[in-house]
């Protein structure tokens, strides 16, 4: 009896020590992106895992009613700390309005250059699913990373599908191809390109594209961006794929041990650096603004909060329904496509388009304009 009564103590001593952990963890995970990563980047790394780590504080929490009243009324004040966060991660905006009430509607949408994400090759299908997408969404401005880096839509014998490249053509007059670059705009109104001279870091995946549009006489300023990817090589996104299976080999730990987290590291403090560069030039920007792109980062960090400020809306975090994830590849679910908006832009609907072969899904959203 005594012994049980030791081996229960125990239990609970261990048990209370790990939920501990898991409520500090999670306090780091919501404020982490506070701490500019450059100077700390561990609490950047608790901050990509936030949504998992609340999820797990409120299992903790619900089932330390059972074992520890102290530990449950911890984790509640953790939840109470935390929630606003876990919110905007997933916003529980019931009564959106139709897309079909908006003044105007974007589709941003990295497309893996219209590849197939599982194979990384081109269809070889009369029907590009990721084309496809774009065509079914109907967005009125399509922002597109990762795309041509030429005019494959009206090409002779180009890489797309011919019948969905002619009707993409047709919905879209107005057509900017990045320079280089494979950011590309698709366009109902007419819109041009503004030069923008700013610091790449010497990094290639780091690109800015500033339009300007006429939409029914009002101009909107737009941004395509794409901050710092990861780079992985295939080995390390095998073995993160495994991992996420419950998979784990020894030399899938080494693997990741050294390449996952060094890039991971390096990238986070690069897309530092990336978001004030961009903030810069959009302090510089008034009247309308729309931003959207592929931050390859989560909304909570250091580098969305930057580039939001305090004059742009997290458009999802503002209309949007539920948790979802924009990246699909290997095991990784992150929400790391990202729109914001400001300047008179008021979002009234977004959604995730579960569409395409690219390893993103677009987001799509419904704005309100003003005057």
């Amino acid at each position: 009896m005594i012994l049980a009564v030791k081996v229960k103590n125990i239990a609970v001593c261990v048990a209370s020590v790990a939920a501990v952990v898991v409520y500090l963890s999670t306090v780091a995970g919501a404020y982490g992106g506070l701490v500019n990563p450059e100077v700390w980047v561990l609490p950047a790394l608790f901050c990509t895992l936030f949504p998992w780590l609340f999820a797990v504080t409120v299992i903790v929490a619900l089932s330390a009613l059972l074992w520890s009243r102290k530990i449950a009324l911890a984790g509640a004040a953790v939840i109470a700390l935390t929630v606003y966060q876990a919110l905007s991660l997933c916003p529980l905006h019931f009564n959106s309005p139709d897309m079909d009430e908006a003044d105007l509607t974007v589709m941003t949408y990295n497309s893996f250059y219209f590849a197939d994400w599982s194979t990384e090759k081109m269809p070889e299908s009369e029907l590009n699913l990721s084309l496809q997408a774009i065509l079914d969404a109907d967005a009125d401005i399509v922002l597109l990373q990762e795309a041509l880096s030429y005019d494959h839509y009206t090409a002779p014998g180009g890489v797309l599908p011919h019948r969905q490249a002619e009707e993409l053509c047709r919905r879209y007059p107005y057509r900017l191809i990045g320079n280089y670059n494979t950011m590309n705009v698709l366009s109902k109104y007419p819109i041009r390109s503004v030069p923008l001279d700013y610091d790449n870091f010497g990094e290639h995946s780091f690109m800015i594209e500033r339009y300007v549009a006429d939409v029914r006489g009002q101009e909107i300023t737009l941004f395509n961006i794409h901050l710092q990817s990861l780079m992985l090589s295939s080995e390390v996104r095998n073995s993160v794929a495994r991992t996420s299976r419950l998979h784990t080999r020894r030399r899938d730990i080494s693997a990741m041990r050294h390449e996952l987290l060094p890039k991971l590291t390096g990238a986070l403090r690069e897309r530092a650096a990336q978001a004030r560069e961009l903030r810069q030039i959009l302090d510089s920007v008034s009247g309308p603004v729309i931003l959207g792109g592929d931050f390859n980062d989560v909304p909570l960090s250091y580098a969305s909060r930057v580039i939001q400020g305090d004059d742009l809306t997290d458009v999802y975090a503002s209309a949007g329904l539920g948790a979802v994830y924009t990246f699909r590849s290997r095991g990784m679910y992150f929400r790391i496509d990202q729109m914001f908006c400001g300047g008179g832009v008021k979002p009234l609907s977004v959604r995730r388009v579960a569409a395409g072969c690219s390893d993103h899904y677009p987001l799509m959203a419904g704005f309100k304009l003003t005057e």
